[in-house]
């Protein structure tokens, strides 16, 4: 192999992008493994693995300790990630592959109130109304919203 094909073993295509082949490449976003042909189901015992690798993939350490989500975010800032055929928070994924399945009813919620967060000591389980408590306690709850 020379240095201007792609790094996957017997490809010999040219590379494009991160030492890869479009194809390669191509693979490597989609299914977060460049070797991956289809995306893993979630009934697959190794999908963990794969949904961990491409959560982190997207992961970036400030300075005060927050993981931040780096990827697609929705229109309130939360971090998003395709799981299986859906599109899940990445903090909620994140909770889930350190802790298990969410109980229903319950949230996870931020201790460092930002968004896109996904380190796992910053998130705790509570219900709904214990995260609008917090976020009173915390000074972060607007006003009534007006009388018409």
């Amino acid at each position: 192999m020379n240095d201007t094909s792609c790094a996957i073993e017997g490809c010999g295509l040219p590379r494009r992008a991160r030492g890869l082949c479009s194809k390669h490449y191509t693979r490597s976003l989609r299914n977060g493994e460049p070797s991956l042909t289809v995306r893993p189901t979630t009934d697959d015992p190794s999908y963990d693995d794969v949904l961990r690798t491409r959560l982190t993939q997207r992961l970036r350490i400030d300075p005060d300790g927050c993981t931040v989500w780096t990827g697609t975010v929705d229109r309130c800032g939360y971090g998003r990630i395709s799981v299986g055929c859906r599109m899940a928070m990445a903090h909620r994924v994140a909770w889930e592959l350190a802790n298990g399945t969410i109980p229903p009813g319950m949230e996870v919620c931020h201790r460092c109130d930002n968004r896109p967060c996904c380190n796992v000591a910053h998130l705790f389980l509570g219900t709904h109304q214990d995260n609008m408590t917090d976020m009173a306690r915390k000074g972060r709850r607007r006003g009534p919203q007006g009388v018409r």
